[in-house]
């Protein structure tokens, strides 16, 4: 690519690089779990819920694994916590 041109590859497709989780932030866990924001931050903050990485600080650019929010998510699921 001579042109400038950036080519973007998924980790873990079709290369030798491990696939990451991805970090969400409150935002993403509305749209990717189709909640309203009431909602999302009633689910951070109930017990078993994953941690949050932080980033810049206690309080600001908090983030969750994708991997853990969705695990989480699925054995409430599987238990009928959500009923």
């Amino acid at each position: 690519m001579s042109d400038g041109a950036v080519s973007v590859v998924q980790a873990g497709e079709g290369t030798d690089v491990p696939s990451r989780p991805v970090l969400w932030t409150i935002a993403d866990l509305q749209v990717e779990l189709g909640m309203k924001r009431t909602a999302s931050f009633a689910l951070v903050k109930e017990p078993g819920f994953p941690k949050p990485v932080r980033l810049h600080g206690e309080n600001s650019h908090r983030r969750w694994y994708s991997t853990e929010v969705l695990a989480y998510v699925e054995g409430k699921r599987l238990h009928g916590a959500d009923r």
